[in-house]
């Protein structure tokens, strides 16, 4: 499930895939994949937040203000 909303002047993205999820040491295992590496570059260049979390499935939420 992909999700995009605006509330305000803040967008929140949420992807979410209904597979096994990820393991709770996410952070430290993938810091240094390109993946991960391209999600906080993204999140960083926007003054954005990440959430990663575990609802049936793995979901990524990112949140940012609208410039």
């Amino acid at each position: 499930m992909d999700d995009l909303q605006k509330d305000d002047d803040v967008i929140n993205l949420k992807v979410q895939d209904n597979g096994i999820g990820y393991p709770d040491n996410i952070e430290s295992r993938f810091s240094g994949s390109l993946g991960m590496t391209l999600i906080k570059t993204l999140a960083s260049q926007l003054d954005g937040n990440i959430k990663l979390y575990n609802q049936d499935g793995a979901v990524f939420e990112t949140s940012f203000k609208k410039k």
